[in-house]
């Protein structure tokens, strides 16, 4: 059991055969915490746009 995104590759390359297909682990989700909104420091916006930039749509 591995995140998809490390396996993508084997995959696409038939190095590995998924089994158990209908199987799914539980969903998780990503959350970025920070204290406040109120004079949040551009560091933080830029990592939180980021984040959210790198993990839209992604194939785990």
């Amino acid at each position: 059991m591995l995140p998809k995104y490390l396996l993508n590759e084997h995959l696409a390359g038939q190095q590995l055969v998924p089994i158990l297909t209908d199987w799914q682990l539980p969903t998780y989700q990503i959350y970025a915490l920070y204290s406040s909104r109120h004079k949040l420091p551009l560091t933080i916006r830029t990592l939180v746009d980021f984040l959210v930039e790198r993990f839209r749509g992604a194939n785990w």
